[in-house]
């Protein structure tokens, strides 16, 4: 069985509120675990595995190529250094930081802010489309950047 989730059109497309539990609880755990690995890559240094792709040794950068780099470079405050690598990672990073935040609060004031997305299929498609738009606009990005990218660290 398919169940679509469908909102009026005069539904606000996001709505906050405040809740007496987390309702998000994987975004925080989620959240939590993401700060933790960019921390403690901040402190010790990247991974001692390879994590590319066969594809990045013939020179074919992806969309998340730089991305452990710039999360490492953001959680050590360097942020230029982190966006030459990818935004992304900066944007991952950051979204770590208020998760956690968000949980923290929750847990002192048992007060938790839930964010709701009412997706009628008219923001789904667009939403679709700009992610998509700007994975191409990031593929291009980090093409243009493969011999950065292609440096040992």
């Amino acid at each position: 069985m398919v169940l679509k989730s469908v909102a009026p059109e005069g539904v606000p497309a996001v709505s906050m509120r405040i809740d007496r539990s987390d309702q998000m609880l994987l975004l925080s755990i989620t959240g939590v675990a993401g700060l933790v690995v960019a921390m403690t890559m901040a402190i010790f240094g990247l991974p001692p595995v390879d994590i590319h792709s066969p594809f990045h040794y013939a020179g074919i950068m992806d969309p998340l190529c730089g991305g452990t780099r710039a999360a490492r470079l953001t959680a050590q405050g360097h942020l230029q250094a982190a966006w030459r690598y990818n935004p992304l990672g900066i944007l991952a990073t950051v979204t770590a930081a208020l998760a956690l935040a968000r949980f923290l609060v929750g847990l002192a004031t048992h007060r938790w802010i839930a964010v709701r997305c009412a997706w009628t299929p008219r923001r789904r498609r667009v939403a679709y489309a700009a992610a998509i738009a700007a994975m191409v606009v990031l593929e291009f990005r980090q093409q243009g950047r493969a011999s950065l990218l292609m440096q040992r660290h």
